[in-house]
């Protein structure tokens, strides 16, 4: 026979037949399980231990005796599962109470085995990456109670076939399904997605299975797939809402995305409200852009390493404006992002702020005049003495 066991130092423990739960107490009174050592193939948590209620599943409590346990139920009371709970486990099926507050990330990373998760209603916050890499999990119901998937939430699923996002969802963030390769059925309740983040569905059945060109899903570009020809112009689609982030940037760890630097021209129609940061990264090729009145959003760096283009702004715009092709906020007190391939630019004395990366398009050094105003500097802007440049 042999315990599986990740010992603690200086714990107290709570001995149940041929299993040791390792805690401690907490302020409020209740318990936290920080380790488990046993014998069995199969345990039920206690709900309390020494008549307090037990409320947390500690970092990493069950990460290696999951290796042997087969199942766990956990009590009502549990409130909160912690980072790398579970994983690296043998579990087949887990069933999340209602009680369950919070999941922390990775809490169920490598469970190689798992084949089903069953959620309740109650849950609102799932970790990133609290299930990736669970190569045998093919059913998944989200709960209702969720409004964003993390980061890498389901990444690598690669037995998930079909996925329903719940209504209340509005945010996926990077890479949720990334590498599920059988995921090709994806639903959105009610079309209620506002945010889809990038590498959301990179090397998915769906994603696979999708013409060379521009990707969209929903009402957002998500990105262009396969080799771009010399010269192509992009007009993008009327209702599209967003561009992805990082929809044109270069790609070259995911298979059939590579670099866009051949786009030359695109026009962004009036249904766009926002352009995510790094939606237009290095697009060396680019000659021209054109922002619709709508777009009320231009996220960090969303036009940067691009190397100069023509910019136009509609005049009915009410959050922006361009000149010499740089963008400004309307009141023109934020230098936004600078295209510009003159040698010199002059910034309007009204400017009292220069975005991080506003200069990163420019290959030259450029210099700057402005009257009076002391400019605060972006994180990611270079300065010598009276120039910018990022050639450092």
């Amino acid at each position: 026979m042999f315990f599986c066991s990740k010992s603690s130092v200086y714990a107290m423990e709570y001995v149940d037949g041929e299993d040791t739960y390792e805690y401690s107490i907490l302020a409020n009174g209740t318990v936290k399980i920080t380790d488990y050592q046993g014998k069995s193939r199969t345990i039920k948590i206690p709900s309390q231990i020494d008549g307090r209620n037990v409320t947390i599943i500690g970092q990493s409590a069950f990460s290696y005796a999951t290796r042997c346990l087969d199942a766990i139920e956990i009590p009502p009371t549990v409130t909160t599962i912690e980072s790398w709970a579970f994983t690296q486990g043998s579990l087949k099926e887990i069933t999340i109470p209602s009680s369950v507050k919070s999941i922390g990330y990775y809490a169920f990373h490598c469970c190689a085995r798992l084949e089903t998760v069953n959620f309740s209603d109650g849950l609102n916050e799932l970790g990133y990456g609290a299930f990736a890499e669970c190569k045998a999990l093919s059913n998944i119901e989200i709960p209702s109670s969720i409004t964003r998937l993390e980061n890498w939430t389901f990444k690598g699923c690669t037995s998930l076939t079909s996925i329903t996002i719940p209504r209340n969802i509005t945010t996926m963030g990077i890479g949720v399904f990334e590498n599920c390769t059988s995921l090709k059925k994806i639903v959105i309740e009610d079309h209620s997605v506002g945010l889809i983040d990038e590498n959301v569905f990179d090397n998915t059945a769906w994603y696979n299975s999708q013409p060379d060109g521009v990707v969209y899903f929903e009402n957002a570009l998500y990105g262009y797939k396969g080799t771009m020809p010399e010269n192509t112009s992009i007009t993008v689609k009327n209702g599209t809402a967003y561009i992805v982030d990082h929809a044109f940037q270069e790609q070259n760890n995911l298979t059939g995305i590579t670099l866009q630097n051949s786009l030359t021209e695109i026009e962004i129609p009036e249904t766009v409200t926002t352009i995510y940061g790094e939606a237009f990264f290095q697009c060396t090729s680019m000659d021209s852009i054109y922002i619709s009145k709508n777009v009320q959003n231009i996220g960090f760096g969303a036009f940067s390493n691009m190397d100069g283009a023509k910019v136009v702004i509609s005049e009915e715009n009410p959050y922006f404006t361009a000149e010499n092709d740089c963008i400004y906020n309307k009141e023109k007190t934020v230098l936004i992002a600078c295209l510009s391939r003159l040698e010199k630019v002059i910034i309007p004395d009204t400017v009292v702020e220069l975005s991080s990366g506003a200069f990163s398009s420019n290959s030259f050094i450029i210099s700057h005049e402005f009257f009076g105003s002391r400019l605060p500097v972006g994180s990611s802007a270079k300065r010598i003495g009276g120039l910018f440049t990022n050639a450092l």
